[in-house]
């Protein structure tokens, strides 16, 4: 079992790898249309990496506002206890014992 989380851990990491590049690719783009100069370019000082990183805060807000739906439609079940099933089995046979 720990050998299996492990590996699930890192696969995780890996897809993750690959959705930030396909991401970073995609918003270089993105943003070389039409002869403009683009956000993520060679130079890190002419690039423009804070409209990045206010684009990667966006994704994660609207991870967030999703995360915050998500868990108020979300209803718990109730946790049933084997004590609370056995004495609930043995008041019902009581019950219809007594009802005879």
């Amino acid at each position: 079992m720990k050998s299996l989380g492990t590996s699930l851990s890192l696969v995780t990491y890996g897809v993750g790898n690959f959705l930030s590049s396909f991401l970073l690719t995609l918003v270089a783009h993105i943003t070389k249309r039409n002869g403009r100069k683009g956000w993520i370019l060679n130079n890190l000082n002419a690039s423009h990496l804070d409209y990045y990183y206010r684009l990667l805060s966006i994704i994660c807000l609207c991870n967030f506002l999703f995360f915050l739906v998500v868990c108020r439609f979300y209803v718990y079940k109730p946790e049933v206890f084997e004590s609370q099933e056995e004495t609930d089995k043995g008041d019902s046979q009581v019950v219809e014992h007594n009802g005879s």
